[in-house]
Formats: structure tokens, sequence, C-alpha cells
């Protein structure tokens, strides 16, 4: 293996533990955005994002219209994205 190859593929190495790095850093903001949410925003979040539940099976776990769910689900993520500009 010639210097260049050995330079290059230290420096992938390198890359890639500092994107292993960031995405570890963005998946705790986002965990801590989360987890400061309201309990119901925090739960509707949960059920379809990590949950993997649709907007209407979500509503439905927590007793809601699809309507109220879709509108919940909104005013959470707005509350999401307003916690993590300039984080992520």
């Amino acid at each position: 293996m010639s210097l260049f190859q050995s330079q290059k593929k230290k420096a992938m190495k390198n890359r890639s533990k500092e994107l292993a790095l960031l995405q570890e850093e963005r998946r705790r903001a986002v965990y801590r955005a989360v987890q400061a949410l309201s309990p119901v925003d925090r739960e509707i979040v949960t059920l379809h994002y990590y949950g993997g539940l649709s907007l209407k099976e979500a509503g439905e776990a927590m007793g809601l219209t699809p309507g109220a769910a879709r509108t919940l689900l909104c005013r959470a993520r707005k509350k999401l994205k307003s916690r993590l500009e300039g984080q992520i």
C-alpha cells in the first residue's frame, strides 16, 4: 500500500468517526427536545415517529380524531423545530 493510499484510508476512517460523533450529538439533541415537550406532545411524537404508528393509529391510541392528532403533531413538530434550531 502506498503512502497516499495509507493516508487516504486514515482520513476516511477519521471522517467516519466524525460523522458518527455528529450523528450521536444530533440524536441526543433530538432526544432532549422530545423529552422537553409536554406529555401530550411527547406522546403523539413518540407513538408516530418512534412507535411507527400511522397518524390515525396514534390518534386512536390517544383517543383523538385524525384531525386533532394531525394538529397536535404539527404543533409538536413546530415546538421541536424551535428548540432544535441552531443545535443541529
